[in-house]
């Protein structure tokens, strides 16, 4: 894996490189979002090898903003299927745990949303909080699960023309587990998936609010 980092570094700066100096075209676009989705597939196949010997410190996060981040990252991806995401994100929400786990919940459902939804439709985002917890969902209009129960298992894919190695979702099971995350998920056949994640909210949350203001 290591090894495969490197040169994943190297054609990226290139490629910026490239882009300031002839300028965007739609062969560096399609080679960027290539390189996403190579370096999204990298990061979970990491994760997998390293998450039962590496201990993952947690962190405050702004889950608000991060959530922003991560859309931001996956717009040109899902403009080349032209699709659209939207968002209805509530602000200043945070969450404690670690950074790299909660990335990686973020990514590979959206990718999924991505790879699994129809071309010209849409991938909704939502983020609510509600007294001690906070609801996380990604709703997209696809092809929908057959087997909602089976998609978490390892190796597990719907659809086996897409390509992946079945590990996106569970790992998102195993991070969930391991923080106490709760998640649901709804599905119907033509209509599309719902993935809600249940996250307790940061409680010092107000506290460090009120000392910032002192």
């Amino acid at each position: 894996m290591h090894e495969l980092k490197t040169p994943l570094g190297i054609i990226n700066l290139n490629l910026d490189l490239l882009a300031r100096k002839s300028g965007e075209n739609k062969h560096i676009n399609r080679m960027k979002i290539a390189l996403k989705q190579i370096q999204i597939n990298y990061e979970s196949i990491e994760y997998y090898i390293k998450n039962q010997k590496v201990k993952y410190s947690k962190d405050k996060i702004n889950l608000s903003e991060y959530l922003f981040t991560r859309v931001d990252f996956f717009e040109d991806i899902a403009k080349s299927k032209f699709m659209t995401i939207e968002t209805n994100i509530e602000n200043e929400v945070f969450v404690y745990m670690n950074l790299l786990e909660l990335q990686r919940i973020i990514d590979n459902t959206i990718i999924n949303a991505i790879k699994y939804s129809k071309p010209e439709s849409k991938i909704e985002v939502y983020l609510k909080s509600e007294f001690d917890t906070c609801f996380f969902t990604i709703k997209d209009y696809g092809y929908g699960i057959k087997d909602t129960k089976s998609v978490f298992q390892r190796f597990t894919r719907e659809d086996q023309t897409q390509g992946g190695f079945g590990l996106g979702l569970n790992i998102i099971k195993t991070i969930c587990d391991k923080n106490g995350i709760n998640v649901k998920l709804e599905s119907k056949e033509d209509v599309g998936s719902i993935f809600t994640y249940e996250i307790e909210i940061y409680k010092r949350k107000f506290l460090d609010k009120l000392e910032d203001e002192q």
